[in-house]
């Protein structure tokens, strides 16, 4: 999520359109991420709710960190809020630790998140597929090979050639080669 100086001004201004359009993907990644799948349709809405309150409160914003940071942690707060009236909260979270969780913590790893999506997001055409089936629909290798007509062989080389690309790409970056490392743990 890049959001600039010019942007906050904009939004500051009640101009909400480029505001919204930068930041929402990376809003909706994070909610979906942190319900899970069962609640995931319930993301949209958190967004939407968290992007309202930011909006209300802009005249406070100066520096695009400052609101980088409130937008995280009003979707945070969206989540929490919504599985709690539903009451829900204990049946997804498991314990209290997620609740207690920073949202500094939720903002940085949602900034790293976005940067590893990115990357996939530039891969040729044949490993983000492989990507998608792999760690998105958590298919096995030989149900992929079986439904792109390939052989197991094939899967196994391309899911080598997707992590070596991806630690290629981020060589230099200590915490994105821990991220690719659990990806494929």
């Amino acid at each position: 999520m890049k959001i600039d100086e010019h942007m906050v001004e904009q939004f500051r201004q009640g101009d909400m359109e480029s505001f919204y359009m930068e930041s929402y993907p990376s809003l909706l990644r994070y909610a979906t991420r942190v319900l899970g799948e069962p609640y995931a349709h319930m993301a949209e809405d958190c967004v939407q709710e968290a992007v309202f309150k930011v909006y209300e409160k802009r005249a406070k914003f100066d520096k695009p960190s400052e609101m980088k940071a409130y937008l995280f942690s009003a979707v945070h707060n969206e989540i929490v809020d919504l599985l709690r009236k539903q009451g829900r909260q204990e049946q997804f979270a498991g314990s209290q630790e997620w609740i207690e969780n920073s949202p500094i913590d939720s903002y940085l790893l949602q900034e790293t998140l976005d940067l590893l999506y990115k990357a996939i997001e530039q891969l040729p055409n044949d490993l983000k597929t492989i990507y998608n089936m792999t760690y998105e629909q958590r298919l096995k290798g030989h149900e992929i090979a079986q439904q792109l007509n390939i052989s197991t062989t094939t899967v196994a080389r391309q899911k080598a050639r997707l992590i070596e690309t991806l630690r290629r790409k981020f060589r230099s970056n200590d915490l994105m080669q821990l991220l690719i490392t659990m990806l494929i743990a």
